[in-house]
């Protein structure tokens, strides 16, 4: 039986789909300068995923020029775009989990003294701000002006909207209780 993809491999798969054919060096490119975030584009993690997911009948090559240069142009096959389908319509409750890693980090906040506590807020709403600006400069190129990633990058950003609020809650609640215990 075949193992399961990770879910940077479908991703990849899906990436490819869209915008195929596509150079390894392109989707690192992708990966890398998502606003998301999320995936790795290092060369160590993207070539060997495109050659598991060659090796596994899931993508092709072809070699190809790429301006001047000769390059390995990679396509979705017929199994991957069954395979990246699976995923998509596969959605358990673990999937629905937002990954956020400044709530994680705020388990620790106790870690800080007050000063830097203050500062760890200050930084944290300063990222999300960015991260907003982010989308909004990747998301105003023409190759996202379609209504999927429009609302892909409204989504994300209603999102920050709420994490600001959320902060900004957490930490004078933090700082009420921090009152209550002195």
């Amino acid at each position: 039986m075949a193992r399961d993809l990770t879910n940077l491999e479908n991703v990849a798969l899906a990436h490819l789909w869209k915008v195929q054919p596509c150079t390894g060096h392109q989707l690192r490119l992708a990966f890398e300068s998502s606003s998301a975030g999320r995936y790795s584009g290092s060369s160590g993690a993207i070539y060997p995923l495109l050659r598991r997911l060659e090796s596994s009948g899931l993508i092709r090559s072809r070699v190809g020029a790429n301006g001047e240069q000769q390059k390995k142009l990679y396509t979705i096959t017929a199994r991957g775009l069954a395979a990246a389908k699976r995923w998509l319509l596969k959605l358990e409750p673990k999937d629905a989990f937002a990954d956020d890693p400044i709530k994680t980090r705020f388990q620790y906040i106790r870690l800080l003294d007050e000063k830097f506590q203050a500062e760890w807020f200050r930084l944290a709403i300063a990222a999300l701000e960015e991260q907003d600006d982010m989308m909004r400069k990747e998301y105003a190129a023409e190759e996202y002006k379609n209504v999927v990633d429009q609302l892909v990058m409204t989504s994300v950003i209603k999102a920050n909207r709420e994490r600001r609020r959320w902060l900004r809650k957490a930490e004078e609640a933090l700082a009420a209780s921090d009152c209550a215990m002195t």
